[in-house]
């Protein structure tokens, strides 16, 4: 897909001083799904972002103290422009959608999950969601977000716990749908304890970060 350009329109501060919400004007992704991703380029420097919410018009930043490009974008203004590519991955709600789901997120991972449950929320389907936030070191910046997107729905329920996969394992009994996304070593993980319990690649999405 040919790239296009993105304008900041709002930088926002979250409860981490490091990470930030962008508010963006993007072009009008039609084909969207969420759980997708996108490519920021500047400077010829590029670095994949999760969509944030389900208008795709948000993406969180966590400023990498060696990084190149998230420094840029967490100090970035209003009306700053970036180049951008799009939409990218399959880390997308299957068809027809599944009943039951289990939607596990670990720092980033936590930025497709809250797009996912956005768009879940939005949706007149019946299905139950558990949404496990997982923390190791940090936690991402996003869960007032996330609590507030499912407040009153009791189609959802929201647990957040330490970084031990083996709290999933009781959660697997009735066979939920599972999508876990975070870093390379905690998505392999679940995906490890997944196949210890039988599941197969077409009951389960993941998405891996550095």
């Amino acid at each position: 897909m040919s790239p296009s350009l993105m304008r900041i329109r709002r930088n926002e501060q979250t409860s981490d001083p490091h990470t930030r919400i962008l508010r963006l004007d993007l072009p009008t992704w039609t084909h969207f799904k969420p759980g997708q991703w996108m490519s920021v380029k500047h400077h010829g420097i590029a670095r994949s972002y999760s969509l944030l919410t389900r208008e795709a018009d948000a993406i969180c930043v966590d400023q990498v103290s060696e990084g190149v490009l998230s420094p840029i974008l967490c100090q970035s203004k209003e009306g700053d422009v970036f180049e951008v590519a799009g939409p990218y991955g399959a880390f997308t709600l299957p068809e027809p959608m599944p009943r039951n789901l289990l939607l596990i997120g670990c720092y980033t991972g936590m930025t497709p999950i809250h797009c996912l449950s956005q768009h879940l929320r939005h949706t007149d389907t019946s299905f139950t969601a558990k949404i496990l936030d997982f923390h190791e070191h940090n936690t991402w910046p996003i869960e007032d977000l996330i609590t507030e997107n499912i407040l009153g729905d009791p189609r959802f329920s929201y647990v957040r716990h330490t970084h031990h996969c083996e709290q999933i394992q009781p959660l697997l009994s009735d066979r939920p749908y599972v999508m876990a996304a975070g870093r390379t070593h905690f998505v392999k993980s679940v995906q490890a304890l997944l196949k210890s319990a039988g599941y197969v690649r077409s009951q389960y999405a993941l998405e891996r970060f550095g």
